[in-house]
């Protein structure tokens, strides 16, 4: 139960917003130094669960991305990037850009069953020229795996 709480901070930390927030006594907090702060604490905590715990293996996540937008990719990369700081796998699933609806549900299905995955989300918004749903395919994401909780 530990190790879980712990890990749905990391998530909450790698999906902080970099603007100021206001905490529960009102004061305005840097978004970014909080969540920098996060991870410190994440990269510690999962060390001493490593310590105990040798065989642990790194929580694994993965983002499915359809297409190339610009700035999807400066997000993307920055989620992975903190991804790993803290002591995560992550990865890119890289879609084309004339991927279409089966062919992304067939991937998002597959991400399902993967045993060595802990958690994905896809990207949006979905840059295709063909016409996906993507609320649809966000539905199909098993809670259990659905690291953006949608």
């Amino acid at each position: 139960r530990g190790i879980v709480s712990r890990l749905d901070r990391l998530y909450e930390a790698l999906t902080a917003d970099s603007t100021a927030i206001m905490d529960q006594r009102g004061q305005i907090l840097s978004g970014t130094a909080l969540a920098k702060s996060i991870r410190l604490n994440l990269k510690s905590e999962l060390a001493e669960i490593r310590a105990v715990y040798p065989d642990f293996a790194s929580p694994t996540l993965a983002v499915v991305q359809v297409g190339n937008r610009s700035d999807s990719n400066v997000y993307i990369r920055n989620k992975l990037r903190s991804a790993k700081e803290v002591g995560f796998e992550a990865r890119l699933i890289q879609l084309d850009r004339d991927t279409n609806q089966s062919e992304l549900i067939n991937t998002l299905q597959k991400l399902n069953e993967d045993s060595s995955l802990d958690g994905f989300f896809l990207q949006l918004p979905v840059d295709s020229s063909e016409h996906i749903d993507a609320d649809h395919c966000i539905s199909l994401i098993r809670a259990s795996k659905d690291i953006d909780g949608l």
